[in-house]
């Protein structure tokens, strides 16, 4: 660094001694007409190694700087005039006026640019390690980055030019795992793992993406329908992108075609580890595309002596769509930790508003073995039975308003809930969590949401769907048990809303209480609040922050019933049955940062990360002995034309960890996004969580 000082220092002083030195030659070229006339500010284009002139008022870009002027001449030195029509100037022999502007511009190449396109461009080269090279470390063209604008339409205004259109026909093409683009329909894979990658994939079937349609030939265009169409399709495990085109037709001005591009993601997965130490061994396999049916698959065995019977097991199978009824059955059966569990359930929820009436019947059994952890702090210790029947069904009103849009729903919805106990546990206190119950819903509801598609969101890349939208519905119901019956109410109200210049922000409050002889049982009070910034584009890199806020609170709740701060409940990296109360508050923040290149399709985000927790069972919550730190930083790495989850790992400082009898410093790997998104889901009426 200081050598590059001195060496600018001298390179300054040899410039004012060469200024002074041709001063009157370009004192006499600035007043020659002939040549004043063919070089003129705002005309003229200087070209030299490393440097481009504008000639448009004079943008001077080199490799880390604009030099701007505007209307005003350069002064030149060692400038040399070849015949009359151009002048040559030679590399770092120019200075600017003192009202020429210094400034930094897009087009400007840092030294990591440069690194990035080295490195390109040696893999394009023709021998081994390049061509190694280049199907393992992939650069986005920058012409291609998919850099993310900040959305001014929702996903169905786009299609307003074609409402109220006839729809003759409707094509499906269904792209491969790896290679393909729906934005970009030439795109096809180049190298060799992405083609073997798509030759051992069974790619879903076009029939079942077409039971998934909201519309069909000979319809009206709603813009609503295709929009949900497209959303949908992305919402399935088994669907990287969605993309729908509408395509006019020459003398035919009333009628449209359409063709919707989807992309599969690779299906499979699964994976084994194991702890000799422990005698601790994991398998799992999972199949979100089982023989490209769209049915999924999913097993896990743990095979350990510290769980009853030296195992856990967990089978499920999951149909997502019945015959275009938008039907869903899971079937399940498992054993994990002394809790065996096995049933079947059939519901249609809520998705679209294009559904209007919505259901489901399911039928659960579980068997607790001894000592099974039923909550933080509570556990049985003798042998329960029973099964659970849960019946709903809902149904959704259009808007009642004329001036209301077709988004805007009335939504209706019963559900009862049935518990028998064939055995009970015999520990004290047992009758409080144990016992046979009758509990009728009831719940009334207006919703409005519609959708914005963004990235790189809480994915690396992929589309995302953003809700903004509203939602208030009220619950009322009776529980019969043994003890007499008690009634439920409960209030929620949520509101999102997505500004191209601010970015998103959603909160949701709920309040909930069962009354049983004119007093509150289990009562909950939960606001939540999630905001992130719209995405920041520095350079080719990418940059959001989110900021989160959570708080509950329980009244009168049952002895043992504890909120806590771990994990995803609050604290990241931390586990501690201390940090357990009645009430708390969270409040998160993180920024993430995404490169522009990926690893064998594997793309990257730097995350730093604060987390500020309170939690307590006295009445007073916000105390310094309540207060619970963490500050972290990591990266998250994923494909996500795979269904792995997320590969997470950072590393946290907790100031007061050792008050808990844990290390300050933590190492740790986690998978999934720490915030979600609340689509305004709405579908069976529900007693409010104590979490």
């Amino acid at each position: 660094m200081p050598g590059r000082v001195l060496a600018a220092v001298f390179q300054f002083l040899g410039m004012i001694f060469l200024i002074s030195l041709n001063y009157q030659a370009i004192a006499q070229a600035n007043s020659d007409q002939e040549v004043s006339g063919r070089v003129r500010v705002g005309t003229v284009v200087f070209s030299t190694k490393d440097t481009i002139i504008n000639g448009v008022d004079t943008n001077i870009v080199r490799k880390n700087i604009v030099l701007y002027e505007k209307d005003t001449m350069m002064t030149l030195f060692d400038l040399v005039i070849v015949g009359q029509d151009s002048l040559l100037i030679s590399r770092d022999t120019m200075i600017t006026k003192i009202d020429t502007i210094v400034t930094a511009v897009d087009t400007v190449r840092s030294y990591n640019e440069i690194v990035f396109t080295e490195i390109r461009e040696f893999s394009e080269r023709k021998n081994i390690f390049s061509r190694l090279l280049k199907n393992i470390l992939v650069f986005d063209k920058k012409e291609n980055i998919p850099i993310p604008q900040a959305p001014t339409q929702s996903s169905d205004q786009v299609f307003d030019p074609y409402k109220d259109k006839t729809i003759r026909n409707i094509k499906i093409v269904a792209y491969n795992a790896f290679g393909y683009s729906v934005r970009d329909p030439g795109k096809k894979p180049v190298s060799f793992i992405e083609k073997a990658g798509n030759a051992v994939h069974i790619k879903t079937h076009r029939y079942l993406i077409r039971n998934r349609l909201l519309f069909s030939e000979g319809d009206k265009v709603s813009t609503v329908e295709i929009a949900e169409t497209e959303r949908l399709l992305r919402q399935t495990n088994f669907i990287y992108d969605a993309n729908i085109v509408i395509k006019e037709i020459e003398n035919s001005p009333d009628s449209v075609d359409i063709v919707v591009y989807t992309q599969d993601v690779w299906s499979i997965n699964g994976g084994a580890s194991g702890d000799p130490a422990r005698n601790s061994y994991d398998f799992d396999i999972r199949d979100v595309n089982f023989i490209g049916l769209g049915h999924q698959f999913e097993n896990k065995l743990r095979l350990s002596e510290s769980v009853p019977k030296g195992y856990n097991f967990l089978s499920s199978y999951n149909i997502s769509n019945i015959y275009k009824t938008f039907i869903g059955a899971n079937f399940l059966y498992g054993y994990e930790y002394g809790l065996k569990r096995y049933g079947f359930g059939l519901n249609r929820d809520f998705i679209s508003p294009a559904i209007k009436w919505a259901g489901g019947y399911n039928m659960y059994w579980y068997e607790y073995s001894p000592s099974v952890q039923i909550n933080d702090s509570v556990s049985i210790i003798s042998y329960a039975k029973y099964f659970q029947q849960d019946i709903w069904l809902g149904y959704s009103l259009s808007s009642l308003f004329k001036w209301q849009s077709e988004r805007n729903r009335w939504i209706a919805s019963g559900r009862l809930v049935r518990t028998r106990y064939q055995d009970k546990p015999s520990f004290a206190q047992a009758e409080n969590y144990f016992y046979n119950s009758d509990f009728y819903l009831f719940s009334i509801g207006h919703i409005y949401r519609r959708f914005y598609k963004d990235s790189y969101i809480f994915r690396l890349g992929r589309t995302e769907d953003i809700t903004e939208g509203n939602m208030i519905a009220f619950t009322s119901g009776i529980e019969y048990t043994p003890r007499g019956p008690r009634q439920y109410v409960g209030l929620s109200a949520a509101y999102s809303k997505y500004n191209s210049r601010y970015g998103y922000l959603f909160t949701n409050l709920q309040v909930g209480t069962f009354i049983y002889n004119k007093t509150w049982q289990e009562g909950v009070i939960t606001f939540k609040s999630l905001y992130f910034t719209p995405i920041i584009n520095l350079s080719r890199w990418k940059w959001r922050q989110y900021l989160s806020v959570r708080f509950t609170n329980g009244l009168n709740q049952k002895e043992g019933a504890l909120v806590n701060i771990n994990k995803d409940n609050g604290i990241r990296g931390i586990n501690s049955p201390a940090l357990s109360g009645r009430h708390k508050l969270v409040l998160n923040y993180e920024t993430n940062i995404f490169p522009p290149f990926n690893i064998l399709g594997f793309r990257m985000g730097l995350v730093f990360f604060t987390d500020l927790g309170w939690v307590s069972t006295r009445p007073v919550l916000i105390t310094k002995s309540s207060f619970f730190p963490a500050y972290g930083v990591g990266f998250r790495i994923k494909n996500e034309h795979l269904v792995f989850n997320t590969i997470q790992v950072l590393l946290g400082y907790y100031p007061k960890a050792h008050l808990l009898g844990m290390q300050n410093w933590q190492l740790f790997e986690r998978s999934g996004f720490f915030y979600k998104f609340n689509d305004f889901q709405y579908s069976r009426p529900s007693v409010i969580p104590f979490d």
